[in-house]
């Protein structure tokens, strides 16, 4: 197994291994469906879209494939490693590389279409024309997709060591041990958290409750619309 969380459909279940594979079971019985040579180590976890699957690579390749037969539509070997997980929007696969570039390639083709540069290698999260992207400052940006405006900033309060999870209206960020939620218009400040150690794992978001781990080796749940 590699170091990366599956993910899951509604029929196969996507994993990455230390081995430099990618292999697809069936939820139902757990039978291999297919498996595919990777060139690299995935440390970030398969993304899936509609018809399709985006996986990188510490050799800083990127393949587009069908999930259900395991073939590749395009793949790409960009200058340098990807650490974490692509964000699939719309028509764009949305990839971070080591060199501090956030790639938008067309999701069909594999083909450039946007390059941010950024001051992370963490996994960005996207709404609409905006884009999400973490710092090594300690906040989190909030970009136009196409220009690289920043629309605005807003501080974590801490080290940033995981990417930004969204939910209708929020985007939720860690920083040390301390977790937010943002208004996504704006940027100012619903509600915060404070645990007892630094949360270096991306949230889940789950009816209106966020789940997260923390050093200290709790799990905690707190919603949404928590005072701050």
């Amino acid at each position: 197994a590699g170091t990366a969380s599956p993910t899951v459909t509604s029929t196969a279940m996507y994993v990455v291994s230390q081995e430099g594979w990618l292999y697809a079971f069936s939820t139902e019985d757990g039978t291999e469906l297919w498996k595919l040579s990777t060139d690299g180590i995935s440390f970030g976890s398969p993304s899936v879209r509609g018809d399709r699957l985006v996986i990188g690579t510490d050799k800083g390749v990127v393949i587009g494939l069908n999930p259900e037969t395991g073939h590749a539509a395009w793949k790409r070997t960009m200058p340098s490693p990807i650490y974490t997980t692509p964000v699939l929007d719309g028509d764009t696969a949305w990839v971070v590389t080591d060199d501090g570039l956030l790639r938008g390639l067309d999701l069909d083709t594999g083909e450039d279409r946007f390059s941010l540069e950024t001051t992370s290698d963490l996994t960005p999260t996207t709404s609409g024309d905006v884009i999400y992207v973490p710092s090594e400052d300690g906040g989190l940006y909030a970009m136009d997709r196409e220009s690289g405006e920043v629309h605005w900033f807003a501080s974590a309060g801490g080290t940033v060591m995981a990417g930004p999870v969204r939910t209708e209206d929020q985007v939720l960020i860690a920083g040390g041990n301390r977790i937010a939620g943002l208004e996504q218009e704006t940027g100012e400040q619903v509600w915060y958290y404070l645990a007892g150690d630094a949360i270096e794992a991306p949230p889940a978001v789950v009816s209106g409750y966020v789940f997260f781990g923390a050093r200290d080796g709790m799990l905690y749940a707190v919603t949404t619309n928590a005072p701050t």
